[in-house]
């Protein structure tokens, strides 16, 4: 159960079990007035914004975490979603972007709850627009994207296109996980909530990716048999050939259908121990999966290149 509690200055979110006992409270700078509109409202500008060497740690928790309880039904809702308060009120706040991002909006004048019921489809002219401001630099990638929602260009378009930026940093760069992680929680987030604090998760999201490094991605592999290369695309995970693994990928993504490469993927990922790689393997599976019917290549690729990077350890699979 999750209740917030309004007072002359800040709010209160408390999380707390059956029994009525408080599991863990977080301050709010802006009591939302409900927990199903307050706590990713919350954790996502918080997590986008927390320094460097964690950039994604609560985002990568609280959503998934968030969609978890929602699956398997709220009753569990205190037990689930505790790991990711403790986390977001634990970790050391540095609002730094958060407070930039707002003087963008201001500037620009941005109307956040007109931008956040945007309906244009993403046109090419916009994804031409986006490429450019893309190889420009953060900054410019902000304003353009500012600049399309101020001309009614959907969030969710935006969204698609900062986390297909983000998996194709994470085929060359494996220190762009957390910032893949963050970009896919972030499109969680947008067609999970209803409030303007949406708009502000995209343009954080999409400066953090535009700020990793790019890199050449490998060409997809020419794939003469489909069922040879889901072969190869696990013995390319197991040798640890990240760009290998990557190169099949998206060529498996052009010739068969996206869910046959994600349930080998999926069976590699539930193989390996949690502990190992803490979790990103299985978080980043269930996240890429689901974005591969956007985009199959990217999304499949990245996992795949992920999975081979992690360090191999399958006791628990190797016990049953």
């Amino acid at each position: 159960m999750g209740l917030i509690d309004g007072g002359v200055g800040n709010g209160v979110l408390r999380v707390m079990d059956v029994s009525a006992a408080t599991l863990s409270a977080v301050p709010l700078a802006k009591p939302s007035g409900s927990v199903s509109g307050g706590v990713l409202t919350l954790f996502v500008p918080q997590a986008a914004s927390i320094s460097s060497s964690g950039v994604a740690a609560p985002a990568r928790l609280d959503a998934p975490s968030w969609r978890l309880a929602r699956a398997i039904g709220w009753i569990r809702g205190p037990v689930l979603l505790a790991p990711a308060v403790h986390l977001v009120a634990g970790a050391p706040q540095d609002l730094t972007d958060h407070s930039e991002m707002l003087r963008n909006v201001g500037r620009a004048r941005l109307d956040v709850e007109l931008a956040a019921r945007n309906s244009l489809e993403i046109d090419q002219t916009a994804r031409n627009g986006y490429a450019i401001a893309l190889q420009a630099g953060p900054e410019r990638l902000v304003s353009e994207l500012i600049a399309g929602l101020k001309r009614g260009r959907t969030l969710a378009g935006y969204g698609d296109m900062v986390a297909w930026t983000a998996a194709e940093r994470v085929i060359a760069d494996p220190a762009a996980l957390e910032l893949l992680l963050l970009a896919l929680a972030t499109r969680f987030l947008i067609g999970f909530s209803r409030t303007s604090y949406r708009v502000l998760a995209l343009l954080t999201a999409a400066r953090a990716v535009a700020s990793a490094p790019g890199g050449e991605l490998p060409r997809p592999a020419a794939i003469a048999d489909p069922d040879a290369a889901l072969n190869e695309l696990e013995l390319a995970i197991e040798g640890d050939d990240a760009q290998e693994a990557a190169s099949l990928a998206l060529g498996l993504a052009e010739a068969v259908e996206p869910q046959d490469v994600a349930r080998v993927l999926l069976r590699q990922a539930s193989l390996q121990d949690a502990h190992t790689d803490g979790g990103h393997g299985l978080l980043l599976a269930a996240w890429a999966t689901e974005f591969a019917t956007v985009a199959p290549g990217p999304a499949l690729a990245a996992l795949a290149a992920c999975l081979a990077r992690t360090r191999k350890s399958r006791t628990i699979a190797d016990g049953l």
